[in-house]
């Protein structure tokens, strides 16, 4: 339980914090910039640094708390700090960059209606 919650939980909260930062500073400077829809590349990037943040803290951990002279090799190494988590940095991110768009949208939609309400931070300022 423990090898589990130090291999795979600690690593994944830190790819998550780093996907949430990432996002928030670029939908600032999505707003400051005015541009209308983020690039393509944007979100490979972000995807990138995602994946480098959890396989660096995950190599980390495992080569200084669990020894990496267990005779493991450096293939399977790379293989359980990159190719593995990659499927749920991307499922993570794509999840995680909708409910930022929804959370940092600057109106509230009212349902069954045309109406748009903005929200009170930005009609009184922050």
């Amino acid at each position: 339980m423990e090898e589990w919650l130090i291999r795979v939980f600690v690593p994944t909260v830190i790819a998550i914090t780093t996907m949430t930062i990432m996002l928030v500073r670029i939908r600032k400077a999505d707003k400051a910039l005015n541009w209308r829809k983020l690039n393509s590349s944007v979100h490979i990037l972000n995807v990138s640094l995602a994946l480098f943040a959890y396989s660096l803290t995950f190599t980390a951990l495992y080569v200084i708390l669990f020894g990496y002279a267990q005779g493991i090799g450096s293939f399977e190494l790379m293989r359980m700090a990159f190719f593995q988590p990659l499927v749920f940095v991307v499922i993570s991110y794509w999840g995680l960059n909708r409910f930022m768009r929804w959370m940092l949208r600057p109106y509230v939609r009212m349902k069954g209606s045309n109406v748009l309400y903005l929200k009170k931070s930005i009609y009184q300022g922050r």
